[in-house]
C-alpha cells in the first residue's frame, strides 16, 4: 500500500542539519510515509564529537555507530541519508569556528553535490545560520543551506561535479525549520500535524518517528512514541514555484504528478509527455484496483506500468527526466514484486574472507505455489580483479529438529567467490585514508561519496519474469547465523587480512635519560583464517633501539584464536627529544601484516571494521615527575586516567 502512494507522483525533499540527531525526525516520517516521498537528511558530519553511553568508542569509531543509528532511524522513518565530508570536532561556540576548523567551501561544495545527485524539490533547513541555534555547527548548517540551494541549479558553481557525471539541479522551495526552540517572532507559514494516524502502518507518523530516534543510543536518545497531534512548522524563505497562501504541504505550488515530471524537467517532447500520461494512469489504476487480501491481482498492471516507464525513459535525451523515471521504474519494479509474493535471498557461507580466498554463495528465490514469477537467470557481481563462478548445490550441514536449515525455493542456484589476491580490508570509505585535521579524504571513494557507506562487495542479481515483463531484482550478499538468544542475525561480506595484531597501548612514554631506558610493550596475533595460521610476531624499531625478544613463534589452530607477546624494548641514552614510531608486525605464510582491526559491534546497529597500522607512537619527553597523588573526574570514555598513568603518576 505504501508503495503503490509512492508510484502516484514525483516528490523529493532535502532536509539539512549538522550532526547526526539534529534532524526533524517526525518531519521526515512524515515526508516519507504520509506524503510518499523520497526524502532525505543530509547532515555536515557524523557525530564523531559527541558523548559514547554505550561503548568506548570516540571519533573515529564513534562516528561509525552515529551513521549507522541514523541508517536504522532512516529504515523506520522512510527516509534516505547523505552527509558531507567534515568530521565533528565537538562543542563549537560560534560559527566562525566552525568556519576555521572546516573549508567552508569545501563543505558547500559537498552540499551542492549531495542536492545534484538526489534532485530534490524541496529543501529544509533545521537552522536559521544566526547564533539561535546554539552551537556553531548548527549555525553554519543554517547559513550554508540556502547557499547550497541556489548554488546547486548554477553550472558555474562546482563544475568539478559535471566531470563527476552530475548535472545542475536547482530545487524549487526553500524551507527553515523552527530549530529546537520555536521562536514567537518568526512564525511558521506552514505546520504539519505529525501525530496523524496511518491505518496502512497501524501508527502515526510521530510514533514511528520517535522510534527512530530512540534508535541514537549513544547519545541516550530514547524517547517516549507519543500519540495523538505534534507538529513540525516550518517558514517559506523562497520559491521558484507558484506561491500558495495557506499551505497544507511543502509540495504545494508544485506538479509532483507523473505528467508533471516534463515540466519538472523542462521537458517538452511530445512523445515523452504522452508516455507520462499513460504512465500516470497506469499508476492510478494500480492503487484504486488493490485489493490488501489479494495483491497479486494487480500484477498484471504493474507490469504495464513498469514497460511504459521503461519505455518513458529511452524516449528522452534529457538526464534529468531520465532520473526521475529511472526511479518510478524502479518502484514499479519493487511494487510487482512485492504484489507477486517475491523474495531474493543471496547468503554466502563466511561473514570474514581473506585476499585471495573463496567462498560459496547461494542464491534463492522464494514465492507462493501459483506466484506468476519465473525466474530468467541469476549471477552474482563482484568488484574488478574477483571472480565469480557458477556451482552445483554444495553438501549441507545437517540439521537437528530443534535447529532446523532446510529452506524450500522455488529457484536455487550457487556461485564460488573469490576475492582478489590484492582486495582492501573492508572499513568505512572515508577512514581508508588519513585525514586532513577535521576532513576526511574521500577522493578515492568514487560514487559513494556523501552516502552512508559503501556499495556491498558482493550483490546477487535475479532476473526475473514477472507479469510478462523482465525485471531484476539486486540483494546484498550476506552472512546468516543463528545467535543462542536474538536468533537470526546477518552481516554484511568483508575482506580482512588473514593476520591483525593488536596492543596494549598505541602511546609509549619515555623520560630522556643519560642512560638506556627499558620499556615494555604487549602486543597480540588474531587468526582471521578459517583454518592454522602459524609465524612470528615482532617489531620494528627506531635506528639504535633494541628489543628481546628479537621475535616470538606462534601456532594458531583455528578462526579467531589470538595469543599474546611481551617485548621489552631498550631506548638509547640520550635519546632525541621527539617523536618515535614503533611498528607492531606479524609474518605468516610469506605475508607481512601490520594492521589493527577495530571491530564496532552493538545489538542495534550493523557490524564495521576499522584497520589502521598497529604502530605505538613513542614519545621521548624531558620529563620530571613528582611523587604526588592526582584525583581525576572522569567524563564518558574518558582515556585521561590512562594517560595520566603512563607518566608515572599514581591516579
Amino acid at each position: 500500500g505504501q508503495m503503490l502512494r509512492r508510484l502516484q507522483s514525483a516528490k523529493s525533499a532535502m532536509h539539512t542539519g549538522a550532526h547526526p540527531d539534529d534532524e526533524d525526525s517526525g518531519l521526515m516520517a512524515y515526508l516519507a510515509r504520509r506524503e510518499a516521498a523520497r526524502a532525505t537528511y543530509l547532515s555536515l558530519n557524523r557525530g564523531e564529537g559527541g558523548h559514547n553511553v554505550i561503548g568506548e568508542e570516540l571519533f573515529e569509531g564513534l562516528g561509525v555507530i552515529r551513521s549507522e543509528e541514523l541508517l536504522q532511524a532512516r529504515r523506520l522513518d522512510g527516509g534516505d541519508q547523505h552527509f558531507t565530508r567534515v568530521m565533528d570536532y565537538g562543542f563549537s561556540k560560534t560559527i566562525e569556528e566552525a568556519r576555521r576548523n572546516w573549508n567552508e567551501q569545501q563543505v558547500l561544495a559537498d552540499m551542492v553535490r549531495a542536492i545534484r545527485i538526489y534532485k530534490p524539490l524541496v529543501v529544509i533547513a533545521r537552522f536559521s545560520g544566526t547564533p539561535a541555534d546554539g552551537h556553531g555547527h548548527h549555525q553554519l548548517a543554517g547559513h550554508l543551506t540556502p547557499l547550497a540551494f541556489r548554488a546547486a541549479g548554477d553550472p558555474s558553481k562546482f563544475p568539478e561535479h559535471m566531470r563527476e557525471g552530475l548535472e545542475p539541479w536547482q530545487p524549487l522551495k526553500l524551507y527553515r525549520g523552527q530549530g529546537f526552540r520555536p521562536d514567537a517572532a518568526t512564525p511558521p507559514t506552514i505546520v504539519l500535524n505529525t501525530g496523524i494516524y496511518d491505518p496502512l502502518i497501524g501508527r502515526s507518523y510521530f510514533e514511528i518517528a520517535m522510534e527512530g530516534r530512540s534508535q541514537h543510543k549513544s547519545q541516550e536518545m530514547g524517547l517516549l512514541e507519543l500519540r495523538g497531534k505534534q507538529t513540525s512548522g516550518m517558514m517559506l524563505l523562497e520559491t521558484k514555484a507558484a506561491k500558495v497562501e495557506n499551505e497544507t504541504s511543502v509540495f504545494d505550488g508544485i506538479d509532483t504528478s507523473i505528467t508533471g515530471i516534463a515540466a519538472l524537467t523542462n521537458n517538452s517532447e511530445a512523445t515523452f509527455k504522452q508516455k507520462l500520461a499513460e504512465l500516470q494512469a497506469t499508476a492510478a489504476e494500480a492503487l484504486r484496483e488493490y485489493d490488501a487480501m489479494a495483491p497479486e491481482k494487480i500484477v498484471p498492471i504493474l507490469a504495464r506500468g513498469y514497460k511504459q516507464a521503461y519505455d518513458a525513459e529511452w524516449s528522452t535525451r534529457k538526464p534529468d527526466s531520465k532520473f526521475f523515471v529511472r526511479h518510478k521504474k524502479e518502484e514499479f519494479a519493487e511494487a510487482l514484486r512485492m504484489a507477486a509474493g517475491v523474495v531474493v535471498d543471496a547468503l554466502a557461507d563466511t561473514e570474514m574472507l581473506n585476499p585471495g580466498a573463496s567462498t560459496n554463495v547461494g542464491v534463492r528465490v522464494f514465492a507462493n505455489d501459483g506466484s506468476p514469477v519465473r525466474v530468467v537467470k541469476t549471477s552474482v557481481a563482484v568488484p574488478a580483479g574477483w571472480a565469480s563462478a557458477s556451482i552445483a548445490e554444495p553438501e549441507q550441514p545437517p540439521a537437528t529438529g530443534f535447529r532446523p536449515r532446510n529452506e524450500n525455493a522455488m529457484n536455487a542456484a550457487f556461485f564460488k567467490l573469490t576475492a582478489a589476491a590484492d582486495a582492501r580490508s573492508t572499513q568505512p570509505y572515508w577512514l581508508e585514508k588519513p585525514r586532513d585535521k577535521f576532513t576526511f579524504d574521500w577522493s578515492t571513494a568514487g560514487t559513494s561519496q556523501n552516502m552512508p557507506f559503501a556499495e556491498p562487495l558482493a550483490t546477487a542479481e535475479a532476473v526475473l519474469e514477472i507479469g510478462g515483463q523482465e525485471i531484476t531484482v539486486r540483494r546484498e550478499v550476506e552472512y546468516r547465523f543463528a545467535d543462542d538468544i536474538r536468533g537470526e542475525l546477518r552481516r554484511p561480506l568483508t575482506i580482512v587480512p588473514a593476520a591483525t595484531i593488536g596492543l596494549d597501548s598505541d602511546l609509549l612514554i619515555v623520560s630522556r635519560r643519560p642512560q638506556a631506558t627499558k620499556h615494555r610493550i604487549v602486543t597480540t596475533v588474531t587468526n582471521n583464517t578459517p583454518g592454522e595460521l602459524s609465524g612470528n610476531a615482532s617489531l620494528d624499531l627506531p635506528a639504535g633501539w633494541t628489543k628481546t625478544p628479537q621475535s616470538a613463534p606462534f601456532t594458531l589452530p583455528r578462526f579467531g584464536d589470538k595469543t599474546a607477546f611481551t617485548f621489552e624494548v631498550t631506548v638509547p641514552a640520550n635519546t632525541a627529544v621527539g617523536s618515535y614510531k614503533v611498528g607492531a608486525i606479524a609474518e605468516a605464510g610469506g605475508k607481512r601484516f601490520g594492521e589493527s582491526m577495530q571491530t564496532i559491534a552493538y545489538p542495534h546497529m550493523q557490524t564495521h571494521r576499522i584497520f589502521k597500522a598497529a604502530n605505538v607512537t613513542a614519545h621521548v619527553l624531558e620529563l620530571e615527575i613528582a611523587q604526588v597523588k592526582i584525583g581525576y573526574i572522569m567524563g564518558s570514555g574518558d582515556k585521561v586516567p590512562e594517560a595520566i598513568r603512563r607518566l608515572g603518576l599514581d591516579v
